[in-house]
């Protein structure tokens, strides 16, 4: 124990010296082995070299918990693809990011244990008006499992058959975003630059990007058909859906734009070069909420950023990425349009999942079914609908799966934090924090946008960029509760060392 502190001492030590710049480029060079080898063993069965490389940053994880961190949040960002096994040892749900989170906890413990000063955070409106309606709607939702038909399972559509493995999807694993985020609240509490965190959010968002851009050149398909509803077939060996991947994409497009003007030199430019294949590979997803939340996120920025030099810069782009990608958007935006076909306008969602589920609005929705209750709604069960797990509306789905009543405390909270990412974005110490919370401002509005027509507003992998965000705003004071007089005397007591 005493030699395992002694080793972490001497890693802080060591990463106080090293300049910014470069602690940045060892933590990205480290999340990028991570994940190439990563993705070796499911595609090239490179098991043993990936076995030693995971105990070597697991090791190292033990050592510096800021690395397991930084690991943790970037793996979550594309722990819906392929890349990242469901299980280890065949345990189902166990898997890297699982013994990252331990490993990151462990050494966090262990590197405060000597000096006592453990800070976690108390976010009483999170943990009472977000998470507990939604452990509590998850807990009534397990009750019903028995009523979920076989052939969801028998096409793959989940992957459990009991109440615990329905919790353990639908509420512990979207949680791990959330889990990310403390663990790096706590980075930033200590942190002295802490702007210099934005780039794991460019980091998992690059991650998932590369994976777009890395599926379309193997499918060997062109721009021009891929503007058709079914043409995105491309996507699919990745394991997240268009819609999943330009909502996550998207969130952090908004937060590292907006963060530009935050940073210089080496720092800036990284965050430039990232939001170049990030916005390819959201146009390329086709997604048409994706591609509407993306032109708003780029029309508030310039609106609020009225310069000559932003203008030019994105003329020049636009014009370029227009030349490819403008028939095939304009074809995709435009279906149904002309024809006035409501079917294709909606993609099927109106008449096939959202008048199905209204028309079986009863006094019961006042309370929660659970997260994806429509798979034993009564219009799954009788075939008046689509066979989906969920309702394709984050709307519907907050009244459908949580009731009125818990729907309300979840849709205060998300208010509430938006109100709360406003505040810090003028009045947070560091400049480069209040242009991060001012794009976390703006990713809300991208969530609400795409929440029209696919997506939850409870956790998802989708939306790790915005937990980041909401990481970072916990690890600068936010959504905190007021210490009362006796607890601030109490805290000015320990920090004087006592009563002497």
């Amino acid at each position: 124990m005493a030699s395992l502190i002694a080793s972490q001492k001497f890693i802080a030590e060591a990463a106080q010296r090293l300049p910014s710049a470069r602690w940045i480029f060892l933590s990205l060079l480290y999340a990028f082995v991570v994940v190439v080898f990563g993705m070796a063993v499911p595609i090239a069965g490179i098991i043993i070299p990936a076995f030693i490389l995971v105990i070597i940053f697991m090791a190292w994880t033990l050592l510096d918990y800021r690395v397991g961190t930084i690991l943790v949040l970037v793996l979550i960002h594309i722990s819906g693809t392929v890349f990242i096994p469901r299980e280890l040892g065949g345990i189902q749900g166990l898997n890297p990011i699982n013994l990252l989170i331990l490993g990151t906890i462990l050494s966090y413990v262990i590197s405060h244990a000597g000096t006592g000063k453990f800070s976690v955070p108390w976010t009483p409106s999170l943990i009472y008006y977000y998470l507990l309606p939604f452990m509590l709607a998850a807990l009534l939702g397990a009750t019903n499992v028995s009523q979920i038909p076989s052939a969801f399972e028998t096409m793959k559509l989940v992957s459990f058959n009991s109440g615990f493995g329905y919790f353990r999807d639908m509420f512990i694993k979207p949680n791990f975003a959330i889990l990310g985020a403390f663990l790096l609240a706590l980075v930033i509490q200590e942190a002295k630059n802490p702007s210099r965190y934005v780039h794991v959010i460019s980091t998992g968002c690059l991650m998932l990007a590369g994976a777009v851009l890395g599926a379309f050149v193997l499918s060997g398909a062109s721009i021009g058909l891929l503007s058709g509803a079914n043409a995105r077939g491309f996507l699919s060996m990745l394991g997240m859906h268009a819609n999943e991947i330009s909502l996550c994409l998207n969130l952090g497009y908004a937060l590292l734009i907006f963060s530009l003007a935050g940073h210089k030199g080496f720092s800036r430019t990284l965050l430039f070069l990232a939001l170049i294949p990030i916005a390819i590979a959201i146009l390329m997803t086709f997604s048409r909420a994706g591609i509407g939340a993306f032109l708003v996120t780029n029309a508030i920025f310039l609106i609020r950023r009225r310069q000559i030099g932003t203008m030019i810069v994105f003329a020049m782009a636009a014009a370029i990425i227009g030349l490819i990608f403008f028939e095939p958007i304009m074809d995709r935006l435009g279906t149904g349009v002309a024809t006035g076909n409501r079917a294709e306008i909606s993609a099927g969602r109106l008449d096939k999942i959202w008048l199905p589920l209204l028309d079986d609005f009863s006094l019961t929705w006042l309370f929660p079914h659970g997260p994806s209750a429509i798979m034993w709604s009564r219009p799954i069960l009788t075939g008046a609908i689509l066979f989906v797990g969920h309702t394709h509306s984050a709307y519907i789905g907050l009244l459908y799966d949580y009731g009125i009543i818990f729907g309300a405390l979840i849709a205060g909270f998300l208010i509430y934090l938006f109100k709360q990412f406003s505040q810090y974005a003028k009045s947070d110490t560091d400049p480069a924090m209040r242009h991060l919370f001012e794009g976390a401002a703006v990713a809300m509005i991208v969530m609400a946008l795409q929440g029209i027509s696919d997506d939850r507003f409870t956790p998802t992998v989708a939306q790790t960029p915005l937990w980041c965000a909401v990481g970072i705003l916990i690890g600068r004071g936010g959504l905190r509760a007021k210490k009362s007089p006796e607890n601030r005397l109490s805290s000015a007591v320990t920090h004087a060392g006592g009563f002497k």
